[in-house]
């Protein structure tokens, strides 16, 4: 069976009315589980938001920039300047382990839905070490 990279920067994008990706059944494994982390918050005071974080490394997870009002009162480690990506401190160690992807290869990204609910988007790697230009 191939190899499936999972993918923890979350495809869903926080505080939209419509979700991406299909509703999803459950993780592919008990390691995903432990190392989601569901958000939720209000943006523009009254919109409820919903978002996702994966723990990377002991106690650091990585969501999107865009979801940085709703991760509470968590502290902010960095913020890449080229992409969409937020790293912040969390209480959680159950860290994923990674590996190298290659070009064929299955990927699988979690998120939250609008109303919450997990979903997942599936694709292929098409292409490595390309440039990717930022979309948020």
């Amino acid at each position: 069976m191939k190899r499936i990279i999972v993918l923890g920067v979350a495809l869903m994008v926080g505080g939209c009315a419509a979700s991406y990706g299909e509703r999803a059944a459950g993780f592919l494994s008990p390691q995903l589980a432990s190392a989601y982390i569901p958000l939720e918050g209000v943006t523009l005071v009254v919109l409820k938001a919903h978002a996702a974080a994966f723990v990377v490394a002991p106690g650091v997870a990585v969501t999107n920039a865009h979801n940085q009002a709703i991760i509470g009162n968590a502290s902010i480690i960095g913020q890449s300047r080229n992409y969409d990506l937020l790293f912040f401190h969390v209480d959680k160690n159950s860290e994923l382990s990674t590996s190298a992807p290659s070009a064929g290869e299955g990927v699988i990204a979690y998120g939250q839905g609008a109303s919450g609910e997990l979903r997942e988007a599936r694709g292929i790697v098409m292409l490595l070490n390309s440039p990717v230009e930022p979309r948020c």
